[in-house]
């Protein structure tokens, strides 16, 4: 290709596709599959301590007994 040839002109491919809302839509994408993972992996870890010290509690409680 020589540098004249455009790929892109006026947010739209040669196929007819709107590169901007293409663009949006993986970024939003992205940024939500990031948040959702973060927030799952937080979520997992505190309820993963909970479950461990009621665990412990009740061995110990049995233990005692």
């Amino acid at each position: 290709m020589d540098g004249d040839t455009l790929l892109v002109e006026d947010n739209y491919c040669f196929n007819g596709h709107d590169l901007k809302t293409l663009i949006v839509r993986r970024f939003f994408n992205c940024i939500a599959k990031n948040l959702v993972r973060e927030l799952t992996t937080k979520a997992n870890q505190q309820s993963g301590n909970q479950s461990k010290k009621r665990k412990i509690s009740k061995l110990q409680s049995a233990a005692t007994q």
